[in-house]
């Protein structure tokens, strides 16, 4: 419709609107440089901030980041409130491509505030979060992750999110925040790819922070739902470890003992003679022990 109106009628007052149109189009089927000819024509005929939107999103597409720059600038300094939010948006993803962290954190920030909301919310908040976590900011990670489960509950990074922000904190040796991202991965989103991994993390989390009888039921049921995990030999020292918390040392013993017949070629088997060597000198078997 927009070409035939360009057609009829070259002196329309819709003339700029429908240019937009056909440059949004083209931009919509890859074609970047026809869609910058229609929005600059679009400019000339008065669509202002629009146009400029219009040449910064083919300039991104063109990977043409200074001019995308200069363009979502003026969109965002000229126009209307929805064309700010996403002129902001733009501005953050230049910012990303352009590998500058703090500019795309500040201009992402910002399109957060103008827009919490917008359909691009959710990717936004996952990118922070990300980065939140690459820079061990516990708290911003935490908050952010939480405000993506909380107010974008159905979005695709939602639990994905979760599982990193746990992966990281365990890493980290944050229990206590692995802890949550995991318990709250697992209530959510008890559907997820990501639960076999989520409640292994959280046995382990439990563990640390001195819940060692939940992380015995966790661990003692991973072990055997998960007989071909090539992660078993892990299990194994934590629902090993998690025996030794709740006072069963016998237990204990027999799972480090499985660790270093089943498994002697592990990095774990060493950690596993020597669990085994700390529980027979507490039951006072020194000979024993020397022999590990």
């Amino acid at each position: 419709a927009g070409v035939n109106l360009l057609l009829r009628s070259p002196l329309s007052p819709f003339l700029g609107r429908a240019r937009m149109v056909h440059g949004t189009a083209l931009l919509l089927l890859d074609r970047p440089p026809e869609a910058t000819r229609e929005f600059t024509a679009a400019l000339q005929q008065g669509e202002g901030a629009l146009a400029e939107l219009g040449l910064g999103s083919a300039a991104l597409a063109r990977r043409q980041l200074d001019e995308a720059t200069r363009h979502f600038g003026e969109a965002r300094d000229s126009g209307t409130d929805p064309v700010r939010q996403v002129a902001l948006y733009g501005l953050a993803v230049v910012a990303f491509r352009q590998g500058n962290r703090q500019e795309f954190i500040q201009q992402a920030t910002l399109s957060l505030q103008q827009a919490p909301g917008a359909p691009a919310a959710p990717r936004i908040l996952y990118v922070l979060a990300g980065l939140a976590v690459e820079d061990k900011a516990w708290e911003r990670a935490r908050e952010l992750t939480q405000r993506l489960v909380r107010d974008h509950a159905e979005a695709e990074e939602a639990g994905p999110s979760l599982f990193r922000l746990g992966t990281g904190a365990g890493a980290a040796a944050q229990w206590a925040l692995a802890r949550q991202a995991w318990e709250l991965l697992l209530t959510r989103y008890p559907q997820s790819p990501f639960g076999e991994d989520a409640r292994l993390g959280l046995g382990e989390a439990l563990l640390r922070v001195g819940a060692g009888a939940e992380a015995r039921k966790l661990l003692e049921a991973a072990v055997t739902t998960r007989s071909a995990d090539p992660r078993l030999p892990r299990i194994l020292f934590l629902l090993a470890e998690s025996r030794e918390a709740t006072g069963d040392r016998a237990g204990a013993s027999q799972v480090y003992d499985r660790i270093t017949r089943d498994f002697p070629d592990t990095d774990l088997a060493p950690f596993a003679r020597l669990g085994q060597g700390r529980l027979l000198l507490q039951q006072g078997e020194w000979g024993k022990s020397r022999q590990l």
